[in-house]
């Protein structure tokens, strides 16, 4: 029988799957920890893992994602960047988590023509409860 929810997806196949091996790799090049699994079921979170990764993306405050960081700021452009997406998609799934209330657009300290993306509050403690 499959699992009709994520939360019942995670009991039934990822944590026994972590439990073994200690981590899961969960989709190409994403890798969760059993506690990040495990998190991310408690928090009943519905995002997806593009949306996930846009989070962390966005969060990104040191060189993450293989390049050295000389920006303080993040943009649209520097998501689809750090993920090697295109910009359109970095820009649609961005402003879904707008819309969910994850990330804000402010603008730029460095150039007021420019908007930069922010974590929320909320989107700031569902990335630091899944990176734990």
């Amino acid at each position: 029988m499959f699992a009709t929810n994520f939360t019942d997806f995670v009991e039934e196949f990822l944590m026994p799957m972590a439990n073994r091996v200690g981590m899961m790799v969960v989709d190409e090049g994403d890798i969760l920890t059993a506690g990040g699994i495990l998190a991310w079921a408690d928090l009943g979170l519905t995002l997806d893992l593009a949306q996930l990764d846009v989070l962390m993306a966005v969060r990104a405050p040191e060189a993450e994602f293989g390049t050295p960081c000389d920006q303080t700021e993040t943009m649209v452009s520097t998501v689809a960047s750090r993920l090697g997406i295109d910009p359109s998609r970095a820009s649609r799934v961005t402003s879904d988590l707008i819309r969910q209330g994850l990330v804000r657009r402010a603008v730029s300290q460095q150039d007021a023509r420019r908007s930069v993306l922010e974590l929320t509050e909320e989107g700031a403690r569902l990335v630091s409860a899944v990176r734990t």
